[in-house]
């Protein structure tokens, strides 16, 4: 499952936490080459679970500044956080009152929520790959590996700074929270 997928999910549990959120906005930087994959996929699942959705798209995660007029229009209920915008970026929807969600535990700190795949997961799969290696495989002829375990973070701390509950089902499936 790759970020674009694990983002999808995000929004399910997105929309879980929030039911009655109909507004929700993608903060992408445009200067990821995977934005325009990420991007359609992200927007096929908002359709699907009927957000009105927008995009806002910065030049890089040093124009995060760049967002706020568009944000202070929309007001939107929440904000899905491309991970290569950074924790910076769930800072400062958090500081706007903004829920942050990613599909990149880097950003739970701040955000509401992340869902994705568990590093130490990838860590094991590149070792293997690693090991493969250097006992005279080549890797082009290595299959791709996707993880196959993955995590859902949680931040109450976020949570209670912006007035939302999480659901017990939500508390109940999380792998990870934060105090």
């Amino acid at each position: 499952m790759n970020t674009a997928e694990t983002a999808a999910k995000t929004l399910e549990i997105l929309r879980e936490i929030l039911p009655r959120a109909r507004t929700v906005v993608s903060l992408v930087d445009l200067s990821s080459p995977v934005t325009g994959f990420y991007s359609a996929e992200v927007a096929r699942a908002a359709k699907l679970l009927s957000l009105s959705f927008q995009t806002i798209a910065l030049k890089s995660s040093g124009n995060l500044d760049a967002a706020l007029p568009e944000l202070s229009r929309l007001r939107p209920q929440a904000a899905l956080v491309q991970p290569t915008l950074g924790l910076r970026a769930a800072e400062m929807l958090l500081t706007h009152g903004v829920p942050a969600v990613s599909p990149s535990a880097t950003l739970a700190p701040s955000a509401l929520i992340t869902y994705s795949a568990d590093l130490s997961d990838i860590y094991r799969i590149a070792a293997g790959y690693v090991d493969r290696i250097l006992k005279g495989a080549r890797p082009a002829e290595l299959p791709v590996q996707q993880p196959t375990k993955f995590e859902l973070v949680i931040n109450h701390r976020t949570s209670r700074a912006l007035g939302i509950d999480f659901p017990a089902s939500i508390v109940a499936r999380a792998d990870r929270a934060i105090e």
